[in-house]
């Protein structure tokens, strides 16, 4: 065989061990939710290319701006499809996806540091025999950079030993629908528990169609118990505004989508706002009731959930439509509670919706800087480290519009079985997860303006009737039948020290 037709089958076989792993930020489908981009590995190939000009030219098909875009696509042209395309051949779990940027960089400078000037430049047949011999090992070596590299994806070092104590800070927060509905007694253990691991928030879904049950009339008997337990345990809770009753829902009576509507009159919402402070805020009227309660009244209301997603805006996500629901909401708190922190809903990453920046851009389009003092987030991610990136990221988008609003993460988590996707992790990745993210969070929550952290879930759950099997029905810190993962013990270290 000709030694330039071996030369290219070595370096054939480097290229096939590189796009044997997805490329640096691919985003594989996940039902509603998407990875936050991953900037890292995407400077990393940038920078790359930048210190090695020369290299475009010097390998060929393999060109400066795949190297950029951490992408390997041969000869091909690297369009939007193409890019697709390329990312729909990523693994969907998220301990098999590698940083290609890294393991590509290895590879390439091992391949031209060891055979490549000899295959390029050698004048005798033994030359370019060493060369080749050379860049073959280096290819072998590339596949095995890049096996380690799938094998340790999402790995995160381990946690400092000193993180800083959370222990009933209000800034560690937890979803736990299954407080909320079980039975008294089922409450105060769970209660307890949640309290020993450092949690010292709830985000709870206050729902409207329960409370307002006729027109103009409240009941709140259910929100009473509730927010009294939880005062009881020394917790505070985070309501979300939420699922409007019939008769004030822009639901159509017949050919309605599935999710849940926003209100016909977003004013009635900024009624049902007003009831709710009148009763659980600072001066609320609970708290005058019952003065054996340890006061710790709703200081933040987070308006709506995940709206730039079809599912929780049927009729079409629509940053104009949901300012006007949060600037009505909005002026109802702030008339009762001035001091009240107003939340906007939980953004999510969408490939079903509009993307988290270009809905958050057009909030800003819409006058709603004047309506929230803190933008949520919810950043699933691959890993702790992309997590604090993408909190990072919001905060220079609010930096961009000239805005120094808090910053809350309402969701985020890992699930350990169910469905494959880039979010589950097995137990061990979970736990290792927490931990990091914790860690990382607190102890940039200062830098980063970042006014809380909701952990998604505290238990697993059942599959809703007539809804999809996914991977946040795993993402519990207990399973199924209520026993501690890994994860519980990795959130109560990092949360209280312990």
């Amino acid at each position: 065989m000709r030694s330039d037709v071996r030369c290219r089958i070595a370096l054939a076989a480097l290229l096939a061990a590189a796009v044997t792993a997805p490329p640096a930020g691919a985003q594989t489908g996940n039902g509603l939710y998407e990875p936050f981009p991953r900037p890292k590995s995407e400077q990393r190939a940038r920078g790359f290319a930048e210190r090695l000009p020369d290299l475009k030219d010097r390998l060929g098909t393999l060109r400066g701006e795949d190297l950029e875009r951490g992408v390997v696509v041969g000869s091909a042209e690297l369009t939007d499809g193409g890019a697709r395309a390329a990312s729909e051949r990523a693994t969907a779990s998220a301990d098999q996806g590698p940083d290609l940027g890294l393991a590509l960089e290895i590879a390439i400078l091992v391949l031209v540091l060891a055979g490549w000037p000899l295959i390029a430049r050698g004048r005798s047949g033994s030359e370019r025999r060493r060369g080749l011999g050379a860049a073959a090992a280096a290819a072998c070596l590339a596949a095995l950079v890049v096996a380690v590299a799938t094998r340790s994806a999402g790995e995160q070092p381990a946690a400092p030993a000193a993180i800083p104590r959370l222990a009933g800070d209000p800034f560690v927060g937890v979803v736990s629908e299954d407080v909320f509905v079980g039975t008294p007694a089922y409450r105060r253990r769970a209660l307890a528990r949640q309290g020993d691991v450092g949690i010292g928030l709830i985000r709870q879904t206050f729902a409207w169609s329960r409370v307002e049950t006729r027109p103009g009339r409240f009941d709140l008997s259910r929100l009473d118990r509730y927010v009294a337990d939880l005062a009881r345990a020394g917790m505070t809770v985070l309501p979300i505004l939420f699922d409007p009753p019939r008769f004030r829902s822009s639901a159509p009576s017949r050919g309605a989508r599935r999710g849940v509507y926003p209100p016909r009159r977003p004013a009635d919402m900024g009624r049902f706002a007003a009831v709710l402070v009148r009763r659980y805020g600072p001066r609320g009227s609970l708290w005058t009731e019952q003065p054996e309660l340890p006061r710790t009244p709703v200081a933040a209301w987070q308006v709506w959930n995940e709206p730039n997603i079809p599912f929780y805006w049927p009729t079409g996500p629509d940053p104009r439509a949901y300012t006007r629901l949060l600037a009505a909401v909005s002026r109802s708190v702030k008339a009762v509670d001035p001091q009240a922190e107003v939340v906007t809903a939980g953004l999510p990453q969408s490939n079903r919706g509009v993307p988290f920046e270009r809905f958050v851009n057009g909030l800003y389009d819409a006058g709603a800087q004047r309506s929230f003092d803190s933008l949520a987030i919810h950043p699933y991610t691959r890993d702790a480290g992309e997590l604090v990136g993408a909190v990072a990221g919001a905060r220079e988008l609010l930096r961009r519009h000239g805005d120094s609003a808090g910053l809350r993460v309402t969701e985020f988590g890992w699930a350990t079985g169910g469905p494959a996707s880039e979010f589950t992790v097995g137990d061990r990745g979970q736990a290792r997860r927490i931990r990091a993210a914790l860690g990382d969070l607190s102890a940039r929550r200062g830098p980063l303006g970042l006014r809380g952290a909701v952990y998604f879930n505290w238990r697993d759950l059942p599959r809703y009737p007539g809804g999809p099997e996914f991977f946040g029905l795993h993402s519990g810190l207990l399973d199924i039948r209520g026993r501690p993962k890994p994860g519980y013990a990795a959130f109560r270290q990092a949360a209280t020290g312990r």
